[in-house]
């Protein structure tokens, strides 16, 4: 564990670790499959990641402890791998209990990272259903904190430094381009037909597939999926300890 996290660690009780480690293993799969060790880092940037962002819902929505520690462990699942741990720009999460729409926007949403307001907005039931069903490679708290990322990403300084791999995010640049014509085409595949839009959501979609159906994806996509291990400094076969340095 990095000399940081052993730091913040003291800085929690161990009743509220315990407490962080309950609803991980009722909600997280990609967590359970940790070794303790790990576990115990997981943890920390959870409630890490919790602590630094703020977390608001609609009226009619109540935003419980137990939420927040489930969205952040999202949060902590795609970046692990990073030295990195929270989102200094789009650090707002906010809670919606079924699609919403905006003014002169045609259709719904059931979640999405605003540019301008620095804000995440999700919808809590496909929250849940994105952990409740872990091998479907639809994932949307996975999926809008991936969009996080390549904003984020493009905002950073030289003090702050990137999220991203920028050798892994090219090599994954060229091969998802390739990949999303083929879907664009009709070409049946892992990825669903949503990922064609652009390449923002072809990454988003590929954060989704990547830890929830490696096997088939490093089966089907090779290529592409030693891209993602590089991009994500992950390989999520590797149950116990999936970060690779």
């Amino acid at each position: 564990m990095r000399f940081k996290y052993r730091i913040l660690g003291l800085f929690h009780k161990e009743h509220t670790l315990r407490t962080c480690h309950k609803v991980l293993v009722k909600w997280n799969p990609y967590y359970r499959g940790l070794s303790e060790k790990k576990k115990r880092a997981f943890q920390i940037r959870t409630l890490h990641f919790k602590g630094s962002t703020r977390f608001t819902g609609d009226k009619n929505l109540k935003v419980t402890p137990e939420m927040k520690i489930i969205i952040s462990g999202g949060f902590v699942q795609l970046t692990l791998g990073f030295r990195k741990d929270v989102l200094n720009v789009f650090n707002h999460v906010h809670l919606s209990p079924k699609p919403y729409s905006y003014p002169h926007i045609d259709g719904t949403f059931k979640g999405d990272v605003n540019p301008h307001n620095h804000r995440v907005t999700l919808t809590w039931p496909f929250v849940k259903k994105g952990f409740e069903i872990p091998d479907d490679g639809m994932n949307l708290a996975l999926h809008e904190f991936a969009h996080c990322l390549i904003f984020e990403n493009q905002k950073t300084s030289l003090f702050v430094g990137n999220f991203i791999d920028t050798e892994g995010m090219d090599r994954w640049w060229h091969h998802a381009s390739e990949k999303m014509k083929r879907i664009n085409k009709g070409e049946r595949t892992l990825f669903r037909k949503y990922a064609g839009k652009s390449m923002l959501e072809m990454f988003a979609v590929s954060a989704e597939v990547f830890f929830e159906q490696p096997l088939e994806l490093r089966a089907q996509e090779p290529q592409l999926f030693e891209a993602l291990c590089k991009v994500f400094n992950q390989d999520p076969r590797k149950r116990a300890n999936p970060v690779l340095h």
